[in-house]
């Protein structure tokens, strides 16, 4: 194939798949989209539209021209003088609907959206049926916040065209402002399904790269759609044309082979890899691609010219020649096939055929392709036909055996034996040949037998003995329109019509003609006429459409194409050739791609506009871009599919439907890897779904397309706080803040990772300048009181929360935190109150009535607090931690039966809750009973094993009952806890002494000197005590005291209970023994102690009793053992 031929049919593989995408995808009618095809080019071969200059110095003098004007004026975006123009035309054409829309688009641009409205409804007065006008009224009234209007706007421009993605995308947006989420999913998911899936998107733009030779990028745009595709067997086949695109055949045919594997009936693939082959001079395996092809699709004539081709290669001239003249049976006017033929004959010898050939092919057939109307109105029309006078049935013939041929012919051909009946005429006309009927009969036979230019002769013999009927001059017009001859196929049915002008067969055929022979003028006359007949003709309005077209007349076409769509609003092509004009209606370029310059190179063979699309942005100038933003300026040119994506993912992130939205967000950026917002999101989606790495990783993508993007910082900045990365959260806070110091949500960011890194005092100072921009900042309020609390500033954090409850008095956080404060500060009542105040706004918030409980607790005041329990009884009655509090009230008034009462209560509930058991062994020992509380102790630690108090308690109860082995074991275990424990290892080291192992009491006080050796010195020569905690806590998450006495005690154990029942509640001092409740004592003691209300275990003492006592009490030390 010449390199000329080639590049044709590049341009018009483009030109088709603009087409297809255009009329597949639902491309919508951008004003300005499309270049002006006879523009200049450039030394890049690209378009170079015409400067403001050149527009200017234009004076159209016609609608269409001052169209024209006006549309590269709104191209140059010159909108004001694009209105002068539009105007100029209303005025000599007052209902030009283009003229209104074209005013509207310019206002639009101008962000004049009520006048625009306006213009868009004039132009819908003189063509309702249009979608685009509704389409960009919509889009006014979205601009205007007229969100229900806009939305039936789109709905009316979607009654008319269905099939517009850009509609369906728009009406989205304008449902989610609206807050119809699921409204706006549906319209989404609507766009999205008609602009095609993603993969077929790349596909479509892997295919532009291809035909502007940029492989690389094609490569790119087929390949990931292959990653999300790779079983799509014709994506496979459209990275092969690429690599043919490239000369790299052996590539192309692996491509081939796999789309082959998975669709072994892609007649494409086999085809194209048939032609690779060839290229390779493998002609017998190239033939075998060929008969493949064939043998799906027995009409293909590439194919079958690609056959003989091979054929020819292979010597096999004969077969070679059938597959041309089978080529011819389908399509007489293929010149290629001529040529073809005329080649082998030329090899064969056969030189007047082959000069008989070439000619064909010099002289292909002209015109445009009209559309055939109808089976219906064809048969309409064949009525009438039917119905017009012709011949005398019965000829006088001058001989009878003449009449019996006659007869018989006639009866041949009612049994439709037209072979035979033709044997019968001749042999009339060879004995009278002056019969016009015989004639005539003779060339409908032939007619019915496609015998044409025979046909065509005898209509001619017929008429030059009778040329008074019309049906004879239209059979005649029609056989020489069948023979391509269109110039003689005119002239007999103006003969026709001339007889008869009310004969609409004939007044088509002529159109017919005239369209091939260029005279589209006389051709639009004739289609009046048959209109006039057939007002309702789709295909008639067609084709009046596409003569219009060739005249330029672009806005009367338009007025055609959308008649013949009301009659059929499925009629597609119709569609397509309406969208083209609509967009190029001031283009004086034809449309269709015959007679164009073969040379054109593949870039200038689609508008700037759409092709932009096509390259994904990468050829749309910056200035375009730049009009691309959140107004949804729909004027621009660039509308890609990824939109229709990012808005559902946007959407589903607003109904929390993450992982919804994480796949439409992937989808966008599959499509589009350059839209920085929809990475962002992503991160943002994903920190909702707790993947914050991969969050990271989004937003990091995001600064890479653009460093400046504050929502990308922000993104990681608190991702990062949240990951527990507070340091690099304040480093791309400070990024944030070096571009804009007064960034309140920076400053509140940065304040918070402040707080979390423990640097209150630099938070404060964060703060402060955000309180001064944002007085009334509750949230900033509340971080600057607590960084004020945790650095103890606590008279300051109360201010800020007034302040907090002077601008939101039912805050009930702020009251809360203030109510700890009150607390933290010791001012108990105060606290109590405020809770109080919480419970006035949320009285049941039993989270509070616990709080308050606690607080009149501190304040000492436990009747209330029994109240506040009492109250969360109410609301729940198997609140465990509410019915422990309100024992533990009773126990730290005393009332101990209550307490075991309320401890027993909640053990009902709960059998296994251990601090129901742990308090109610502290009561059980504060009323004498040991053994009860050694039996709740020991139910403490076996639900809560790493409980080392309740170990410590029940092994100094069994050291008091004398059970010492036991004693030691509940030592052991609670050393497991904390093997450096003081108490306990001082304890044991007595229990050890008590059973004489003084070796294992001298390790426990070597071990207690090393880790504390003043332990023992301030005990004071009192002993350890019983742990009973001061304050409740669910967990029994307790410590016990490194110092058991002096000033230091509350300071080393907040939670040890200063309250303690004296110790002649547990002893009977006078007997020294215990009571039976008790279990043995270790005898009597005339030591009394100031601060007593403690078991304690007394150091030895050389004046202390009789012997036996000494044995008891002495611990000997090492050496003396």
């Amino acid at each position: 194939m010449s390199s000329i031929k080639k590049t044709y049919l590049i341009v018009c593989s483009f030109i088709l798949l603009a087409c297809s995408l255009s009329a597949s995808a639902g491309f919508l009618h951008i004003a300005g989209a499309a270049e002006d095809q006879k523009n200049a080019v450039g030394d890049d071969g690209a378009t170079v539209p015409p400067s403001l200059e050149e527009v200017l110095a234009q004076r159209p003098v016609s609608v269409e021209g001052l169209l024209n004007k006006g549309n590269n004026l709104y191209s140059l975006k010159e909108y004001e003088l694009s209105i002068e123009c539009f105007d100029d035309a209303l005025e000599m054409d007052s209902n030009s609907s283009m003229a209104w829309y074209g005013k509207g688009c310019a206002l639009t641009s101008l962000e004049r959206y009520e006048e625009a409205i306006d213009c868009y409804d004039r132009a819908l007065e003189s063509f309702p049926a249009s979608s685009w006008s509704w389409y960009q009224k919509g889009n006014g009234y979205l601009q205007t916040q007229n969100y229900v209007e806009a939305i039936s706007c789109y709905e009316k421009s979607l009654a008319t065209d269905s099939y517009l993605s850009r509609v369906w995308f728009q009406k989205a947006l304008a449902s989610e402002k609206l807050g119809l989420e699921q409204e706006a999913l549906a319209s989404y998911d609507s766009s999205i399904d008609l602009g095609s899936n993603v993969s077929k998107t790349l596909q479509m733009q892997g295919k532009a790269y291809t035909g502007l030779e940029n492989y690389d990028e094609a490569m790119k745009c087929f390949d990931g759609a292959l990653n999300i595709t790779p079983d799509d067997s014709e994506l496979w086949t459209q990275k092969g044309i690429m690599y043919d695109m490239s000369g790299d055949y052996e590539a192309a045919i692996q491509c081939y082979d796999e789309a082959i594997s998975l669709n072994p009936d892609l007649t494409e693939a086999w085809y194209n890899k048939g032609v690779d082959l060839e290229g390779m001079e493998m002609y017998q395996d190239a033939l075998t691609c060929y008969e493949f092809v064939l043998l799906s699709e027995p009409e293909n004539l590439s194919a079958l010219q690609k056959k003989g081709f091979c054929l020819e290669q292979l010597g096999r001239n004969e077969e070679a020649l059938q597959c041309y003249e089978e080529i011819l049976i389908y399509n007489p006017d293929n010149a290629d096939a001529w040529y073809s033929k005329g080649s082998v004959l030329n090899a064969m010898g056969d030189y007047d055929a082959a000069i008989a050939c070439y000619d064909r092919a010099l002289n292909p057939d002209a015109g445009i392709e009209v559309e055939e109307v109808g089976d219906a109105l064809l048969e309409e029309f064949n009525a009438y036909d039917s119905s017009l006078p012709i011949y005398s049935e019965v000829p006088e013939f001058k001989s009878s055996a003449v009449k019996i041929w006659y007869d018989k012919g006639l009866a041949f051909d009612k049994l439709e034996n037209y072979e035979s009946a033709l044997e019968c005429y001749d042999s009339v006309l060879e004995t009278e040949s002056g019969h016009a009927m015989v004639w005539y009969r003779k060339g409908q036979d032939l007619d019915r037998l496609n015998r044409y230019e025979e046909a065509a002769d005898c209509y001619d013999k017929a008429l030059k003995l009778d040329s008074g009927y019309a049906k004879v001059w239209h059979r005649k017009g029609y056989d020489s329109s069948k023979l391509g001859q269109y110039k003689d196929a005119a002239k007999s049915f103006d003969k026709a019509v001339n007889l008869d002008e009310n004969y609409t067969l004939a007044w088509y055929g002529k159109a017919f003609a005239l369209s091939k022979t260029g005279d589209y003028e006389e051709a639009l006359a004739c289609y009046e006429k048959v209109l006039a007949a057939a007002p309702d003709s789709a295909e008639i309005w067609y084709n009046k459409g596409l003569l219009l077209d060739q005249l330029e007349r672009y806005q009367e076409a338009s007025d055609c194409y959308s008649q013949a769509l009301q009659i059929n609003p499925g009629y597609s092509i119709a569609r397509f050739r309406l969208n083209k004009d609509m967009e190029l209606y001031g283009d004086s370029t034809p449309n269709s791609s015959e007679g164009k310059d073969p040379e054109v190179s593949p870039k200038k063979a689609i508008s700037g506009g759409f092709w932009s699309y096509l390259l994904g942005y990468k050829y749309a100038s910056s200035e375009e871009n730049s009009d691309l933003s959140e107004n949804f300026d729909d004027l621009s040119p660039e509308f890609s599919y990824d939109s229709a994506w990012y808005g559902k993912a946007s959407t589903y992130s607003k109904l929390e439907m993450y992982e919804d939205a994480l796949y439409a967000y992937d989808t966008a950026l599959s499509i589009n890897p350059l839209r920085t917002e929809a990475w962002y999101e992503k991160g943002s989606a994903l920190d909702k779904l707790g993947r914050s790495e991969e969050a990271l990783e989004c937003y990091k993508k995001a600064l890479d397309l653009d460093p400046q993007s504050s929502n990308a910082w922000y993104g990681m900045a608190s991702t990062s706080n949240t990951l527990g990365r507070s340091e690099e959260a304040v480093a791309y806070y400070d990024q944030l803040l070096a571009a804009n110091a007064s960034d309140p949500e920076a400053l509140q960011g940065k304040s918070e990772a402040l707080i979390n890194l423990g640097r209150y005092e630099e938070a404060i100072a964060c703060f402060n300048p955000l309180l001064e921009l944002e007085p009334e900042n509750i949230e900033a309020l509340d971080g600057r009181a607590l960084a004020l609390a945790r650095s103890e500033r606590r008279e300051e954090a109360l201010e800020d929360y007034n302040r907090i409850l002077q601008l939101d008095p039912s805050n009930t956080k702020a009251l809360a935190e203030k109510a700890s404060l009150f607390e933290e500060l010791g001012r108990y009542e105060e606290a109590a109150s405020t809770y109080g105040e919480i419970l006035l706004i949320t009285p049941e918030n039993r989270e509070i009535m616990y709080r308050q409980g606690k607080a009149l607790e501190a304040k000492g005041d436990f009747e209330a607090a029994i109240a506040c329990y009492d109250q969360i009884l109410t609301l729940d009655p198997k609140n465990i931690d509410a019915i422990n509090n309100k024992g533990f009230a009773y126990a730290k008034m005393e009332r101990y039966q209550e307490a075991i009462a309320s401890y027993d209560k909640a053990i009902e509930y709960a059998p296994n809750n251990a601090a129901a058991w742990y308090f109610k062994g502290c009561a059980n020992f504060a009323i004498s009973s040991n053994i009860a509380a050694v039996e709740c102790f020991d139910k403490v630690v076996q639900l809560k094993p790493d409980c080392i108090t309740a170990w410590y308690n029940k092994g100094y109860l069994y050291n008091v009952m004398g059970e010492v082995n036991e004693s030691i074991n509940s030592y052991d275990g609670a050393l497991a806890i904390n093997p450096n424990e003081p108490s306990i290892l001082y304890n044991k080291r007595f229990a050890h002494y008590r059973i004489k192992e003084y070796e294992d009491a001298s390790a426990c006080k070597t071990k207690l000197d090393a880790i504390d050796p003043g332990f023992v010195a301030a005990l004071q020569d009192r002993g350890t005590r019983i742990f009973i905690p001061e304050t409740y806590r669910s967990d029994l998450d307790y410590s016990l005291p490194v110092r058991w006495y002096g000033e230091n005690y509350s300071e080393y154990s907040e939670n040890a209970s200063k309250n303690i029942t004296e110790a002649s509640q547990q002893l009977n001092d006078s007997s020294g023994e215990l009571n039976d409740s008790s279990g043995e004592g270790y005898g009597n003691t005339d030591e009394t102690y100031e601060d007593t209300g403690d078991w304690y275990i007394p150091e030895p003492d050389d004046e202390q009793g009789n012997e036996s006592d000494a044995e008891n009490w002495y611990v000997p030390e090492p050496d003396e053992v």
